[in-house]
């Protein structure tokens, strides 16, 4: 019997992406020396894993329904760049857990959701 893997929830994957910007800061902080070597080894795997499962989403935001929902489509498109990795971070996780708190993550919001997400690891892969 084939199954399918459902894609990851935009919370599990908000999760992801706060486990993907420590790595990225503890891979950058870790001294290039030999002593060092497969601890930095360890975390790059473990940034890989992190990526793979956040997968590539489509970045197609949907029609905002709400403030929201407006935030995470200006994240997608790339309007929130200039605030930088963590102050996006931030706003990201308050539209998502306002949206879940309201019981409105479903549809469109989880699709915005998730391509902010995407995005945001984009950005956060590439040092921005």
């Amino acid at each position: 019997m084939d199954t399918l893997d459902a894609a990851p929830s935009p919370l599990v994957r908000l999760r992801l992406a706060g486990q993907l910007s420590t790595l990225n800061r503890d891979i950058a902080a870790m001294p290039r020396d030999a002593k060092s070597a497969l601890a930095r080894l360890k975390l790059n795997q473990q940034r890989r894993d992190v990526l793979a499962q956040l997968g590539t989403a489509a970045l197609t935001p949907p029609a905002p329904e709400n403030e929201h929902v407006r935030t995470l489509r200006e994240i997608v498109t790339g309007a929130m760049d200039r605030i930088g990795v963590i102050d996006l971070f931030s706003r990201m996780n308050a539209a998502i857990m306002a949206l879940n708190d309201g019981g409105l993550l479903s549809g469109d919001a989880e699709s915005a959701a998730d391509a902010a997400i995407t995005h945001w690891a984009k950005l956060e892969s590439a040092g921005g």
